[in-house]
């Protein structure tokens, strides 16, 4: 973890190098003001957001509802058209019938949108830390 000191540094160097780079981060705030794009891994896929982190958990968010709601309206649409067609196959309606069965085959396939798996970290507890983590001995010889 850097200090601030650092980390105002290189909130201010980052912006202005040319080149690209990954940053892994928890720091939200750091990532809002050095990311330029984002790119998320889900599913087996990668996919590339423009903008920086809290444009990214915006368009997002967004983008899953919109699947989500497209997803719902296309099998509420399923299911009325498949009790119109249970409703009058055998009767005056079947030419009508016909057309609504090919026009459901003829529809997209969606998938419900993939939900976020949460990540859950345990560590072990460690009985006893020894006193000294690092011990460093003549290095500014």
């Amino acid at each position: 973890m850097l200090d601030l000191k650092s980390l105002y540094w290189l909130k201010n160097f980052l912006p202005e190098w040319q080149g690209t780079l990954v940053i892994v981060s928890h720091d939200r705030h750091f990532l809002d003001s050095v990311c330029t794009d984002i790119i998320h891994l889900t599913g087996q896929t990668l996919e590339v957001y423009r903008g920086n982190y809290t444009a990214f958990e915006c368009t997002r968010r967004e983008k899953h509802l919109r699947q989500k709601r497209e997803y719902e309206a296309q099998a509420a649409h399923r299911k009325h058209v498949k009790t119109f067609i249970d409703r009058f196959n055998a009767g005056t309606r079947a030419a009508s019938v016909q057309s609504r069965i090919k026009a459901l085959e003829k529809l997209p396939d969606l998938k419900p949108p993939e939900e976020e798996p949460e990540v859950v970290l345990r560590f072990l507890e460690i009985e006893e830390v020894s006193k000294n983590l690092i011990q460093l001995d003549n290095v500014f010889t």
